[in-house]
């Protein structure tokens, strides 16, 4: 049985799942222990409150982002958080991150060498990943992520995001939500979204249903369509709920978040015209 076939058991059978929970469960709590009682954790209570009272940007990697809006927000020394694969727009842009975030292994394995190699900028990569080298940039910092193992695959396994960073960040469904989670976590009262533009090929509801945007002709959603027509199961994400719990979470902290995208399918927080924003904030400098 190839690996991806085991994957997809592990996933999506129950029964499975039921019988290594405990193992899974105990592997992931001595994992946020260990890094818990880290320098890696050390660092991360040193940023507590760094920010506060601030105002920053939460940057996405959606199709909406625009080389020139983040020229505005460099020219505007707004603090930012970027995520993934941000780094390909370099070149547009005289703009870089304040701080940066890549959590998803994935992402990480597939990037590791970009991710190291651009830019001076803060960085936080996922703590599984720290045995890959001996030695580190010293603007490289680790972040390890938890949340309760989930019989059910297609429910979310958490109801908020982490109070203490130096203990665990949640694991969600979308990199974002934890540039939200850093975000409060450091002290800031004003989180502006840009280029979360929130549109997936699949996403997985509250009850467990999936919804697809046949608008999204790519070569993801070509696979999607070969998988469902094979009997396998489709990956989608819970990034709704992950979003919702985000707001949750800063709305109980007093941390005001707006959407400054430009269009997009993100609704669930208020929207704010990014033109008109960075207006008023020429205007008040």
């Amino acid at each position: 049985m190839s690996i991806q076939k085991l994957r997809s058991v592990f996933r999506e059978n129950k029964q499975v799942r039921i019988l290594l929970f405990p193992g899974f469960e105990l592997a992931r709590r001595l994992l946020a222990f260990t890094y818990s009682h880290s320098k890696d954790a050390d660092y991360i209570r040193s940023l507590k409150d760094s920010h506060r009272g601030e105002s920053c940007f939460v940057i996405g990697n959606g199709p909406s982002l625009l080389p020139k809006d983040l020229d505005q927000i460099s020219e505007a020394g707004i603090p930012s958080i970027a995520t993934n694969r941000i780094y390909y727009i370099f070149s547009q842009t005289i703009w870089r991150p304040t701080y940066y975030m890549c959590l998803d292994p994935a992402i990480v394995a597939a990037e590791l060498e970009k991710i190291v190699e651009k830019g001076t900028y803060q960085k936080f990569i996922n703590y599984r990943f720290k045995p890959y080298r001996k030695n580190w940039q010293d603007n490289i910092h680790f972040l390890c992520t938890y949340s309760r193992f989930s019989i059910d695959s297609s429910k979310m396994t958490f109801e908020s995001l982490s109070e203490d960073l130096s203990k665990y960040g949640t694991k969600t469904a979308t990199v974002t939500a934890n540039g939200i989670e850093l975000a409060v976590y450091m002290g800031f009262k004003t989180i502006y979204l840009l280029g979360v533009d929130n549109k997936y090929a699949a996403q997985r509801q509250k009850d467990g249903t999936i919804t697809i945007d046949q608008s999204m002709k790519s070569s993801y959603f070509q696979g999607m369509q070969e998988n469902a027509a094979l009997g396998k199961p489709i990956q989608a994400l819970n990034s709704n709920e992950n979003y919702e719990v985000a707001k949750n979470f800063a709305d109980t902290h007093g941390v005001k978040i707006y959407n400054a995208t430009r269009g997009g399918k993100l609704e669930v927080f208020e929207r704010v015209d990014f033109d008109e924003l960075m207006k008023n904030i020429r205007e008040k400098a």
